[in-house]
């Protein structure tokens, strides 16, 4: 049993991901923190391959500040689903199928 982790270390590494994470967006685009560390980042006017290769940057960006491997999900408005809340959990799906299946990324369209 190792020492326990210090709380302050994990929000000094997960600003250091949300920064990582800032310098791969676009100005018109929004990075929120969900829960722990899960982030939402909302693209507007991205089809669904523009937002898969967001993703995958992110992911990568999320790896290198955290050390672990951080997976994405993607979803999107209108084909996914049409409301917010919706699209969130088309999102978190899809990224509970990436960590399941070991992709950096996986989208809404994956699950069918």
């Amino acid at each position: 049993m190792g020492a326990p982790r210090d709380p302050r270390a994990d929000e000094q590494q997960l600003a250091r991901a949300a920064a990582g994470f800032h310098a791969r967006l676009r100005t018109v685009d929004t990075l929120v923190r969900m829960d722990g560390a899960d982030f939402a980042a909302l693209l507007p006017e991205t089809d669904l391959e523009g937002a898969q290769i967001v993703a995958r940057k992110l992911a990568e960006a999320g790896s290198e500040a955290l050390g672990v491997a951080a997976r994405a999900g993607v979803a999107t408005f209108p084909d996914d689903v049409v409301t917010g809340e919706g699209l969130l959990e088309a999102a978190a799906q899809a990224r509970d199928f990436a960590r399941a299946a070991s992709l950096p990324v996986a989208s809404r369209s994956l699950l069918g």
